[in-house]
């Protein structure tokens, strides 16, 4: 004789999980983190300012530390959730231990202080 065990149940929450189960989706924290696409242009250097991957930088929220940096406007409009972005820059806090990767888009400005500097993307050669 077999017994069945009644599973507890989130309502909604459980169905939700259930289908992207059977639909072959990864769980968020599963995600690849995305690297550097492309080479930003001038007019977006000035903007990212020295925040190239490896870099530290501090400003009143915070210090963290460049993980990505993503200059394709596609990407960068998925990852902020804002249509007119065009580069976006995936970092991560250092001065919390639970500190998550997380996209930016705010332009560098002169309350951002500058760590440890970061290796900038290679340039085409002509």
């Amino acid at each position: 004789m077999t017994r069945q065990v009644v599973q507890p149940s989130a309502g909604i929450i459980d169905d939700i999980e259930r289908e992207d189960a059977s639909k072959g989706y990864e769980p968020e924290d599963a995600r690849v983190l995305p690297r550097i696409v492309s080479v930003p242009t001038v007019a977006d250097e000035t903007e990212i300012g020295p925040r190239y991957p490896g870099a530290i930088y501090q400003n009143v929220t915070g210090r963290y530390e460049v993980l990505a940096l993503i200059t394709d406007p596609a990407e960068a409009a998925r990852l902020l959730r804002r249509d007119s972005a065009r580069w976006a820059v995936i970092v991560r806090d250092t001065l919390r231990p639970d500190g998550q990767p997380h996209a930016v888009g705010m332009v560098w400005t002169n309350e951002d202080y500058l760590l440890r500097p970061g290796r900038p993307p290679y340039a085409a050669a002509a």
